[in-house]
């Protein structure tokens, strides 16, 4: 494929080079991990980080979609005398159906194949004010978001996450649903759901009862850093609402990831995992343009969907142990059917 030519200033390199890097980073990424995402090899993306390689146009677009730079930029960082070099592999005109509001204003939307665990967290490293997190369970490699979820609460960031009953029966239906790729024991499959639901539920109520524990005494060794040089940025006073878990006695419509003003939209497919199958990456506000600070039409429809499931969803107590799920939902019985 044909490089990008218009690379030929070195300054442009290196600044591509230094944002590259900094992306990377911030979502507090391995580089095999962000080599991935991007579809290309570790040694190449070094080679790209370390100023030694030029990205090819198609490269450069999936550059865009995976550490979302605003396009503007990119053409910034790579000589706008390029630009038409990379349109041809960049929707750059939407359809008029595509994203575009009551009052014409056409909001871009992004469509991508799964959701790595890497790609979360880098979120939660990057959100500056609220995470909002609807979905069926999140899996087993729950414990690799333990430290974003922490620092994310020691910088104040509002948590609602809310999660589906273990003992609901749709839990168990969509187990019978997931594909045998899961495991090809499909007595251990029929349970999943339930272990998993119930074993992240118990996850969120150990890290907030050990965080809440330990909070002021990281807030002294900060400190302690701090009068030492250090440059880590005291913590947030613990506050109980921020952390909040809710549990749902029905199916949600769909896997729906806030972060400030950004959705990760996941659905319930047959054939795999909400996070394995089509993302939809959406604005929920307008941040520029007509209709400026307005919510989108995503926004309308999901943060409006998620407020009502929250008055819907019954509050988890992390000061009880699991033993309170039988009461949250009395209609729901804990043993599933044979």
């Amino acid at each position: 494929m044909a490089r990008l030519r218009g690379l030929h200033n070195e300054n442009q390199q290196k600044h591509l080079a230094e944002r590259l890097l900094s992306e990377r980073k911030s979502r507090r990424m391995i580089l095999e991990d962000a080599a991935k995402g991007l579809h290309i090899s570790k040694t190449h993306l070094s080679q790209l980080e370390n100023k030694k390689s030029l990205p090819s146009a198609d490269l450069l677009a999936r550059i865009e979609d995976f550490y979302e730079i605003r396009r503007g930029e990119l053409f910034s960082l790579v000589g706008d005398e390029r630009q038409d070099s990379v349109q041809e592999h960049m929707d750059i005109s939407p359809p008029a159906d595509a994203g575009v509001d009551s009052a014409g204003d056409g909001v871009r939307v992004r469509v991508k194949e799964g959701f790595l665990t890497t790609e979360f967290t880098g979120m939660i490293w990057q959100t500056k004010a609220r995470i909002h997190l609807l979905d069926t369970w999140f899996g087993d490699d729950l414990h690799r978001c333990q430290s974003p979820f922490r620092e994310a609460l020691g910088r104040g960031i509002e948590m609602k996450i809310v999660l589906l009953h273990p003992a609901l029966a749709n839990a168990r239906s969509h187990d019978l649903d997931l594909p045998l790729a899961i495991n090809g024991d499909v007595r251990h499959r029929e349970e999943y759901g339930k272990e998993v639901t119930a074993a992240n539920i118990k996850s969120f109520a150990t890290w907030f009862n050990t965080w809440k524990q330990r909070w002021s005494v990281l807030q002294r060794e900060r400190k302690t850093e701090q009068e030492n040089g250090g440059t880590q940025p005291l913590l947030e006073d613990w506050n109980d609402e921020r952390f909040q878990l809710y549990i749902i006695g029905f199916q949600p419509p769909v896997q729906f990831y806030r972060f400030d003003d950004q959705a990760v939209i996941g659905f319930f497919l047959h054939v795999n995992e909400s996070r394995q199958g089509p993302q939809i990456r959406a604005p929920l506000y307008r941040r520029e343009g007509i209709g400026y600070n307005t919510k989108t039409i995503f926004g309308r429809a999901f943060i409006d969907e998620f407020d009502l499931i929250l008055k819907l969803a019954k509050r988890y107590d992390f000061t009880k142990d699991l033993s309170q799920l039988r009461s949250l939902f009395p209609d729901i019985p804990w043993n599933q059917p044979e």
